[in-house]
């Protein structure tokens, strides 16, 4: 019998220390996972925005273990709300990577029903085998068979940098609006050596409307571009 008697008297009952609270607040982390999973679940399927989505889905999945962790070891509560976010995260990171598959095969596909072989001008067709010459370009319209589209008033400079350019004017005969047109022109030194490509594009271009461009592209230090050549008009 121990000489120090239990506090509350003398019965002989373990002394036993008061209760605490033991109630556990919610995992911050595992709420946090379901929002940002809900949003990116939501917006998972919108072009452009989808992209932001990605991200939103990426955190909500390492949110979401970090608050499902949390109540494994039942320092918090808030289980259901780290696998429902867990679920919705990931199911949204999914949805975005298919998404944006489907999206750039469909813009691949438009870019192609408005190539060069659909809208080449007759003389880029009839010259396949020779660059056309620079100085013969200012001023002469190249007219696609099916009028998708007319471009005129070429001409060409190189500046002291290697850095070639092919200046013109775009104009839209399709028939219809189109959301993207990209250009693209080889370059050719005096001997008909391609030596480079210059690439230029524009945004919305209703039918009528004319776009001035200037195609740009770099070169070699020292050569000179004597011609070039339009190879590929892509659109949609």
């Amino acid at each position: 019998m121990s000489e120090y008697p239990y506090p509350g008297g003398g019965n002989n009952l373990p002394y036993a220390p008061p209760a605490r609270n033991t109630a556990l607040s919610t995992s911050a982390m595992a709420v946090t996972s379901l929002v940002l999973g809900v949003v990116a679940l939501v917006t998972s399927a919108i072009p452009i925005i989808n992209n932001f989505s990605f991200l939103l889905a990426i955190l909500g999945i390492v949110f979401g273990i970090v608050g499902l962790h949390a109540t494994v070891r039942e320092t918090r509560k808030g289980r259901a709300f780290a696998i429902a976010g867990l679920v919705t995260s990931a199911l949204a990171f999914v949805i975005v990577l298919a998404s944006q598959s489907i999206y750039s095969a469909a813009i691949e596909e438009s870019f192609n029903s408005v190539s060069i072989e659909e809208g080449s001008s007759g003389s880029t067709s009839n010259q396949e085998s020779s660059p056309q010459s620079s100085s013969a370009s200012p001023g002469a319209a190249m007219e696609a068979p099916t009028q998708k589209y007319v471009v005129t008033n070429e001409s060409g400079s190189t500046d002291e940098y290697g850095i070639a350019s092919v200046a013109g004017t775009f104009q839209n005969t399709s028939g219809k609006k189109m959301n993207y047109v990209s250009l693209e022109y080889a370059l050719y030194d005096g001997n008909g050596t391609k030596v480079g490509d210059a690439w230029a594009s524009t945004g919305t271009l209703a039918d009528g409307d004319s776009w001035n461009f200037e195609a740009s592209g770099f070169v070699n230090d020292g050569v000179e571009v004597a011609s070039y050549k339009l190879t590929d008009v892509s659109g949609w």
